[in-house]
């Protein structure tokens, strides 16, 4: 209900920074995160990049405190600093599939971060307008195996198969997303007629 402040935004910042430094540090091994909670914690890490994005552009309204500080804190949220996170993070997990690259890993933890880090890398370099750096982060996950880490978790799905779907449709390679999108969609059209829908909690993503 309220209204996100600037102040707040830096702070966000400033959180993320100081929980992927531990994470890189590799000196914790013990704590252990649930992959739908470290999928949430990359997820909202983009999200906000994007939204502190659109508020950048937003100057009407603005005072000139506000200017100034944004002037201060130019660094913050900034793209090249926001890829450097997920690439970092990517390499400290080993973020390959499967057992092998789990073994890699110092911990469980870095291997989660690392694997959310690619899925998350394919989203804000399909942000960026990059789309060939956008398919070629995925290049170690399949897309279409429904036994993989990120297609146990529902939304982690859609986001892999949207950002990787769209991407393809701008690089003009349709056909390719088509069979990306194709699965999806008839699995969306089956839960929408029994109205499975209904309950599903990331129903913006779904539209």
């Amino acid at each position: 209900k309220l209204k996100t402040t600037l102040e707040d935004r830096l702070a966000a910042w400033a959180n993320y920074r100081e929980l992927f430094d531990h994470v890189l540090a590799s000196s914790d091994t013990e704590t252990e995160l649930s992959s739908q909670w470290v999928f949430d914690i990359m997820h909202e890490f983009v999200y906000q990049f994007q939204s502190f994005c659109q508020y950048r552009t937003q100057n009407s309204g603005r005072s000139a405190e506000e200017r100034e500080l944004l002037e201060r804190s130019d660094g913050c949220w900034s793209a090249p600093a926001v890829l450097s996170y997920l690439l970092r993070l990517r390499a400290a997990g080993c973020a390959g599939e499967g057992a092998a690259g789990k073994a890699k890993a110092p911990s469980a933890l870095h291997y989660q971060c690392g694997y959310f880090a690619v899925i998350s890398l394919s989203r804000v370099e399909c942000l960026l307008g990059d789309y060939e750096a956008s398919v070629r982060a995925l290049e170690r996950v399949d897309p279409f195996d429904e036994s993989a880490d990120f297609a146990k978790i529902f939304s982690c799905r859609l986001n892999v198969l949207y950002h990787l779907g769209y991407s393809l449709m701008m690089l003009k390679r349709y056909r390719d997303a088509l069979v990306t999108f194709d699965g999806i969609l008839a699995h969306l059209s089956r839960l929408a007629k029994h109205g499975g829908l209904q309950r599903f909690p990331a129903a913006d993503q779904v539209q």
